[in-house]
């Protein structure tokens, strides 16, 4: 047995554990914050084996290529690249086995397919025996570095292109106050094309006769000093090109390290601004007048607008008198407004606000007919009693090419000139949308009204209908319950409105025997269409009553609303059907007895049509015994034409008379004539058409004629049925 340790050798063993326990947690400390270091890295991080087959990567490298890290571990690298991409990956792998690094811009794809440039620092992983075991990579996503790069050759190429094509005077001075580069804007629209670059590069500016004669030279020396200046206005009595200008100017110092090394110069083009300052207010005169029509329009009730921009527009005209009409949808002139105190100082009774076309005249109507202004400085005709007009002006309000209205001033204390024209044809351009927009709005508004009345006046057209109609009404909603009555169901159900209104179905007036039946077909009605059905139904006196009903389900947009039953009453009908059923019954056994007395009579038809064959063949046998002999001797003998004719005749008729045949086919075809049957018999004997035509006295056309009408009227025609096999049949 050992010896047992003393307490000292104890406690040491227990402090030199202790020890290595916060070594070791110190290293799991550590390996932790170097896997978490790893893990949430912004820069992808992943490790392969030697074949390039994904043994680790991090969350970033994972989700930059659009996947997650479980997806990927046990995939080959090309998963992140395109077979184009491949031959760059290989030879970077080569490199970093001969090498044991690799940093390099490498392209990679995402699992959508879009590429994108990377930053690559790769790595190779060594073991012990300093024997290579994978390969380590670090990856970061150089889009945005590439994009910037890019980003600042275009913005170097768009500088130049700027200064090459801005629509700004440009000029680069030295620090000395040379020129050292000026863009063509300034060559083509300061100098007008008169002067060329090189005329520039290398002078002086502070000296050139167009600043000294703008009186910028000490302007010009200032900012090589440091001074930056921006002047408005300045005006260039003597330039390059030989003429005078309104520019602003500006003046930039470029420093560096707080030394002006350059300086740049524009100069701002503003003499078309400077000299449209006139059009300008002018605009401004037609903008305010603008202004306050929309004004009008926004703020001042319907029946005062056509007033308030009547003012505004004879104070813009210096006008004491004018009007502003419209044309409504008939094609009239309506003159909603005079000048305020016109019509207390015209004395003309019959002037009215509404004009007909056919009485447009003057310069206002001129202008309305021909859609242009019309202006004079008179004489006027004008009734007496009338405004007098010493001169005056129209224009026309023209929308879409039609004249909605016009404007006429007048009395102006001169003559109305183009600047006038302009102005009020500027006004009426401007105005016409918002009166077009104004007329269409008080159409529609008429129309509305319009159609709300005919719309009230047609719900008192239906109510009163239904109200009145002489048959029962019956409308319910989809869930059964009454919707609305009219007095004739009342009337006829012996049930008030009151009683019925909201009640669903079962309703009181179906029968107890039928209800159920009733109500299937109520629903079936409701879900499938219009139907029509006979109903027995009650009264509520308990007395029995037939309907005829004709139901529609109501739908709007598709969506079942409501349901509509019209009723007719038809018990008498029914009652008239059920007394012919039961005649119909009596009917039928008194057929019964006149079907067994027709069966006791055919029998004895029977018997008197073998006794009528006998006595027939009785008759053909004497003819043929006692009267053909002597006909045939008749026929040898010597007669002449028209004997033999009569002799055949008197044959045929008597084949006639004894032969079945004919009384067959003529009862059996009774829409044949007497020639025809007299045809069909000859041809039944073989006779040819011509022998026909002999023995019958008649041509050969005729007998054709004949045989046609037979084939036809036995339905042998379009068939190729002989016509003598078929008689043959018949016997």
């Amino acid at each position: 047995m050992g010896k047992k340790p003393t307490y000292e050798e104890l406690e040491q063993r227990v402090e030199g554990l202790e020890k290595k326990a916060r070594e070791r947690a110190r290293l799991d400390d550590r390996m932790q914050l170097l896997s978490l270091s790893v893990e949430q890295s912004s820069e992808g991080v992943a490790v392969v084996d030697l074949d390039g087959n994904l043994e680790y990567l991090n969350v970033a490298f994972a989700r930059m290529h659009g996947y997650t890290p479980e997806e990927l571990v046990g995939k080959h690298l090309s998963v992140f690249h395109t077979p184009q991409q491949m031959p760059s990956i290989e030879a970077a792998n080569r490199q970093l086995k001969e090498t044991g690094d690799f940093k390099g811009e490498i392209w990679h794809v995402t699992r959508n397919g879009t590429e994108f440039p990377t930053l690559m620092h790769n790595s190779l992983i060594r073991d012990a025996t300093n024997k290579p075991i994978g390969m380590m990579g670090t990856v970061r996503d150089i889009s945005d570095i590439k994009q910037a790069r890019e980003a600042l050759r275009e913005s170097e190429e768009k500088f130049r292109k700027i200064f090459e094509t801005v629509p700004t005077s440009i000029v680069l001075l030295d620090k000395d106050g040379q020129i050292v580069d000026i863009n063509p804007y300034h060559l083509n629209h300061v100098g007008k094309g008169k002067t060329t670059k090189e005329n520039f590069i290398g002078k002086n500016i502070v000296t050139h006769p167009s600043i000294v004669n703008a009186g910028l030279s000490e302007t010009y020396k200032n900012v090589l000093k440091g001074e930056p200046f921006d002047h408005k206005d300045v005006y260039f009595p003597f330039l390059t090109s030989g003429i005078d200008g309104y520019f602003n100017v500006k003046g930039a110092p470029i420093l560096k390290d707080d030394e002006v090394i350059a300086a740049v110069i524009t100069h701002e083009n503003i003499t078309e601004r400077v000299r449209a300052e006139e059009a300008l207010c002018k605009k401004e005169q037609e903008l305010n007048i603008r202004n306050q029509i929309s004004r009008v329009f926004l703020t001042i009730p319907d029946d005062e607008i056509y007033g308030e921009v009547l003012q505004v527009v004879l104070e813009a005209m210096e006008s004491p008198y004018g009007t502003f009409a419209y044309i409504n949808e008939d094609g009239d002139r309506v003159v909603p407004v005079l000048t305020r105190d016109i019509w207390v100082e015209c004395e003309v009774q019959d002037v009215g606000p509404v004009f007909p076309r056919e009485r447009w005249s003057g310069i206002w109507g001129k202008c309305l007919i021909n859609k242009g202004t019309v202006s004079s400085s008179g004489p006027f005709r004008v009734p007496e009693g009338h405004i007098p007009i010493t001169r005056a002006m129209a224009v026309p309000i023209i929308h879409q090419g039609e004249a909605i209205g016009n404007f006429m001033v007048g009395n102006k204390t001169t003559d109305y000139g183009e600047k006038d024209k302009k102005l009020l044809e500027s006004i009426a351009d401007y105005l016409a949308p918002i009166l077009h927009a104004r007329l269409q709005r008080d159409r529609q508004e008429k129309e509305r009204k319009k159609a709300e009345e005919s719309l009230r006046k047609s719900k008192e057209f239906s109510f009163n209908l239904l109200n009145n109609s002489p048959h029962p009404i019956l409308v319910i909603n989809p869930d059964t319950s009454v919707r609305y009555v009219n007095p004739a169901l009342e009337t006829l159900t012996g049930f008030s409105s009151e009683e019925i209104i909201g009640r669903k179905a079962p309703y009181p007036w179906w029968t107890e025997e039928t209800m159920q039946k009733t109500g299937e077909d109520l629903k079936e009605a409701m879900s499938k269409g219009a139907r029509k059905l006979e109903k027995l139904f009650q009264k509520k006196n308990g007395e029995r009553f037939w309907v005829e009903i004709t139901s529609v389900p109501i739908r709007e947009n598709g969506a079942f609303k409501y349901y509509l039953a019209n009723w007719v009453d038809i018990t008498d009908r029914k009652q008239t059907e059920i007394a012919l059923i039961e005649r119909g019954k009596e009917l039928e056994n008194k057929t019964h007895e006149l079907e067994e007395v027709n069966a006791a009579l055919r029998v004895l038809l029977k018997h008197r049509d073998e006794d009528k064959k006998d006595l027939e063949d009785k008759v053909v046998a004497n003819v043929k015994k006692l009267v053909f002999p002597y006909i045939e001797k008749l026929n040898n003998s010597r007669l002449n034409d028209r004997q033999m004719v009569y002799l055949n005749i008197i044959k045929s008729n008597l084949e006639d008379i004894i032969t079945p045949f004919l009384h067959q086919l003529s009862s059996k075809y009774s829409d044949l004539t007497p020639s025809e049957i007299q045809v069909a018999g000859f041809v039944k004997e073989g006779k040819t058409t011509k022998e026909i035509a002999e023995l019958l006295n008649s041509s050969t056309g005729a007998i054709n004629f004949h045989r046609n009408n037979l084939r036809k009227k036995l339905g042998l025609r379009n068939t190729k049925t002989n016509l003598r096999s078929f008689l043959l049949s018949l016997a």
